[in-house]
């Protein structure tokens, strides 16, 4: 078992799995091949599709009297992702998220959830080097989303827009079909919620509570046409996300 594999396994065993997505670093050069264009044009484009669990991610308020506050988030969502001689990813997700923030004050815990949202990310995802098998890369995104959040005790509704920029550096190995990889990401998400009913603020702002995390997942690909991906997320935040991509 290589160095790379060892290592996702140990990162597995820090929490439970656990920023947004990254997906393989090596994502711009693993379709050789695809559907319809000539692998001789510089240019090709996928289609995806994603789903993603955020079970926890911590954060911080302003001096409010709140504690243990999380955020949780299911979504999934549709990518288109143009390709530039296998090298660079320039991507877009557009998709639907369920939203769900847990806090307590003093000794009362306090729930607050919403439908469905609609969420959106535009990003880039560079390869740097390739040598041998191995290969390193940098991904950024920025992500928006805005939603109502109904606050059962005391009774009311909230607005809510949340925001997010992060940036990845990570590293992968192409081992047959498979390609597992790693990386550590930086992440600054800020939500803004209008009004706070509990405590009868105007508004609240929340950030999150650890900017530095780890990303680590495993790819599978014949070399052509598709591949899929499994990541998961810790320290930052604990997360768990599937992916399928096709190139066309």
């Amino acid at each position: 078992m290589t160095c790379i594999i060892r290592g996702i396994l140990f990162l597995g065993f820090l929490g439970i799995l656990e920023a947004a997505p990254v997906g393989n670093i090596y994502a711009p050069a693993i379709l050789y091949k695809g559907i319809f264009l000539p692998d001789v044009w510089w240019g090709n484009f996928r289609f995806g599709y994603d789903w993603d669990n955020t079970f926890q991610k911590p954060l911080n308020h302003k001096g409010y009297p709140l504690k243990n506050i999380r955020l949780k988030t299911k979504w999934t969502a549709g990518a288109f992702i143009f390709n530039v001689k296998e090298r660079l990813d320039i991507y877009s997700y557009l998709g639907s998220a369920r939203q769900e923030i847990n806090f307590s004050q003093v000794d009362n815990f306090y729930s607050a959830k919403n439908t469905h949202a609609f969420l959106w990310n535009l990003g880039a995802k560079l390869l740097l080097i390739e040598i041998y098998n191995f290969s390193f890369g940098v991904d950024g995104k920025y992500e928006a989303s805005k939603f109502g959040l109904h606050f059962p005790n005391p009774a009311g509704f909230s607005h809510v827009s949340m925001h997010a920029w992060q940036v990845a550096l990570g590293i992968s190995q192409k081992i047959f079909y498979f390609i597992p990889y790693f990386g550590i990401t930086v992440c600054y998400t800020t939500l803004n919620i209008k009004p706070f009913h509990l405590l009868s603020l105007s508004q609240m702002e929340l950030k999150f509570r650890d900017l530095v995390g780890v990303f680590y997942g495993l790819s599978f690909s014949p070399g052509s046409y598709f591949f899929i991906n499994i990541e998961g997320r810790s320290i930052s935040e604990t997360a768990l996300g599937a992916a399928i991509e096709v190139r066309f």
